[in-house]
């Protein structure tokens, strides 16, 4: 994890791989009876760890937040209608067949 100017983090795809690692450690420890006094350390690690990636996770979904309202912003300033506001149900198309008689 890297830290930028702003003082947020960035997370590379290494921290994604280092995070799987040590899930899969902690996963394979918690599934033993009994812990040595080495593995009861590195638990106590991972579960460190993991509360890390816990911060570095809210950081990713504020990042996202904040791009989707972005997004949001310029889909209005652009005059785009919002499919989902006020739908309660999708207008059908009326049909005209050419041996009907046409309505006036």
């Amino acid at each position: 994890m890297s830290a930028n100017i702003n003082g947020t983090t960035n997370t590379t795809l290494a921290d994604l791989n280092a995070l799987t690692t040590d899930l899969a450690r902690l996963d394979s420890l918690l599934a033993k009876t009994e812990l040595t006094e080495e593995e009861d350390v590195d638990v106590a690690e991972l579960l460190k760890r993991l509360e890390s990636a816990e911060g570095m996770a809210g950081e990713v979904e504020d990042r996202i937040d904040g791009i989707l309202a972005k997004l949001d912003g310029l889909i209005e300033d652009i005059g785009v209608p919002d499919k989902n506001e006020g739908a309660t149900e999708t207008a059908q198309p009326e049909i005209v067949s050419d041996t009907q008689p046409k309505r006036d």
